[in-house]
């Protein structure tokens, strides 16, 4: 059976999730979303866009403590348009550290790299496992004696 590498159902989903990464890279120039989880001691935070990074932070909870419009308990998102008049990062910085709070700060562009990097490279193997186990050797009759 002969396996061509555009029949791969891995090729096909690689190629949605990386139509995805891209969309929030490209789409969400102009704003942040931010996606968290708020205890009583801390919030977890998972966010993308706007300056060209993905975000995951963990901010202390004492931050909020006496400020008006501290996140509540619990699950929360956030969609916060970005200053018209500030340009959008299209290369962040590969990784940046905040030392204010526990946060890292990956470019975008590096995550699409990795991601296209490892989905190919699996792709490229599993077609090439495929191919060494459809590979069946053809026997030479021309030297057989019947």
């Amino acid at each position: 059976m002969n396996h061509h590498w555009y029949q791969s159902k891995l090729l096909w989903l690689g190629i949605f999730g990386l139509i995805f990464l891209l969309w929030t890279w490209l789409g969400f120039q102009r704003r942040t979303i931010d996606i968290s989880w708020n205890t009583r001691s801390a919030e977890y935070c998972v966010g993308w866009g706007g300056w060209g990074q993905m975000a995951f932070v963990i901010n202390e909870r004492e931050y909020y403590t006496g400020l008006s419009g501290g996140p509540d308990l619990g699950f929360s998102m956030q969609i916060v348009p970005i200053d018209p008049d500030e340009q959008p990062l299209i290369l962040a910085p590969i990784l940046y550290l905040d030392h204010d709070r526990v946060g890292i700060f990956v470019g975008h562009w590096f995550v699409v790299l990795l991601y296209t990097i490892f989905w190919l490279t699996i792709t490229g193997y599993w077609l090439l496992r495929k191919k060494r186990r459809s590979y069946v050797p053809v026997a030479n009759f021309a030297n057989s004696d019947s």
